[in-house]
């Protein structure tokens, strides 16, 4: 099926007037490609994919659009965006089949709309006939429509997060932990043009960690880690084998996989935290989270500890030369792993270290991107009944929006 795709996109390219006789819109529905597997990937992964054809008009970009009906409107209810700024001169977009709801068998309609333009005309920007597939589950990186605000309420993340638990089949865990209500979590990421957001509430029998200010050892008492893949990685698109945070000759490397881990008694000191990267052939990069510009808040709860917490993308760029401030967009697809740490002896230490990746090789993630196994998507706000349009949203509150999300 690889090879499929691969001529797909190849034939965009090499053999336009054959892919587009009668429109400027078709479909390859490429089926199940698989992930190619590098150094450190324990499981092999496959998407169903629809490679999602057009030719070029002279715009900038591109917006593709994916409904289960045929697209009249890219502002209808049943509408979502699926890829966003598209570069001129590509003409393909490599769409994986993922949704944050029930994966199942799905009928797909696609419309594509140069930068600047809502304008949709069937058999010319947007496809009469539905392609089949069948989706996957993906958590989402959910794209908020106002900042939400720091101070330990969870009331502005209306959205669900991901449970992990030393009981569940699907999390990997080493260490000593007597069950769910000695240490278990749920966690889940946001993020908007200029922030990533982090929140997690754990149930802990023991609020513990020792450490203080400083970027080293914060991950051996109560705390959580967060590992992301900050580039948009599409279903051909191998896996980092180790991390990368940029490279001075070789600009394709300017792609971040960063850890990012806040204590759980942090409170609202932002320099009990750190993030890990390294720079190919330059060694490792660690500072407080402190130092790109984070606002956190943690609080302790009658069974545990929760942590909210925002990070500017700009500050994630410790070195403008190799790398430049990470694009969110609708559509891109993100690697991730969750780790918790609990930390039960007051004297300090980590007791058990609790991750959502599935077996051992998640314990990898701290410096093998490859070991993180999972997959976050930047979806279409409208998924989760939010906003009118995944754009020009500022003219509503966060209030209307929640309360119309909650009707």
């Amino acid at each position: 099926m690889t090879r499929k795709h691969l001529w797909a996109l190849i034939s965009v390219v090499a053999l336009p007037a054959l892919v587009f006789a009668q429109t400027d819109i078709a479909v390859e529905n490429t089926g199940i490609v698989e992930r190619p597997v590098v150094e450190g990937q324990p499981l092999p992964e496959t998407h169903y994919v629809h490679t999602i054809l057009w030719t070029d008009s002279g715009a900038a970009s591109y917006n593709v659009y994916q409904s289960d009906a045929l697209i009249t409107d890219i502002d209808a209810a049943n509408v979502f965006q699926v890829g966003t700024d598209i570069l001129a001169g590509q003409q393909a977009y490599e769409h994986a089949l993922l949704t944050p709801h029930t994966p199942g068998d799905v009928s797909n309609y696609y419309a594509v709309t140069a930068s600047g333009s809502s304008e949709v005309t069937a058999g010319v920007n947007a496809t009469t006939d539905a392609t089949s597939g069948t989706s996957d589950w993906a958590q989402a990186m959910y794209w908020f429509l106002e900042e939400p605000f720091i101070d330990g309420d969870f009331s502005e993340w209306a959205f669900p997060t991901v449970d992990v638990s030393p009981d569940s089949p699907d999390n990997f865990w080493s260490g000593e932990v007597d069950g769910p209500d000695d240490f278990s979590y749920s966690a889940a990421t946001g993020i908007d043009a200029d922030n990533i957001y982090f929140r997690v509430q754990a149930v802990d029998d023991l609020f513990v960690n020792v450490t203080e200010d400083g970027a080293n050892d914060v991950w051996t008492g109560d705390g959580v880690e967060w590992y992301h893949s900050l580039y948009d990685m599409r279903p051909s698109k191998p896996r980092h084998p180790i991390l990368m945070y940029g490279n001075e000759s070789d600009p394709s490397k300017a792609e971040p996989d960063v850890q990012f881990v806040i204590a759980a008694n942090a409170f609202d000191n932002p320099q009990r935290s750190h993030v890990y990267l390294d720079r190919e052939n330059a060694g490792e990069l660690m500072t407080s989270l402190g130092n790109m510009g984070l606002e956190v808040q943690t609080l302790e709860t009658d069974n545990g500890w929760l942590i909210e917490a925002r990070l500017p993308l700009e500050g994630i760029v410790l070195d403008p030369s190799v790398i430049a401030k990470f694009e969110a967009r609708i559509g891109k697809i993100i690697g991730y792993n969750y780790a918790g740490n609990d930390g039960d002896d007051p004297a300090g230490g980590r007791q058990v270290w609790l991750c959502a990746a599935k077996d051992e090789a998640g314990i990898n993630s701290w410096n093998t991107p490859s070991a993180y196994q999972l997959e976050q998507v930047i979806y279409d706000p409208r998924v989760f009944g939010l906003g009118a349009a995944p754009t020009a949203v500022e003219e509503q509150s966060w209030g209307q929006i929640k309360a119309g999300f909650n009707q």
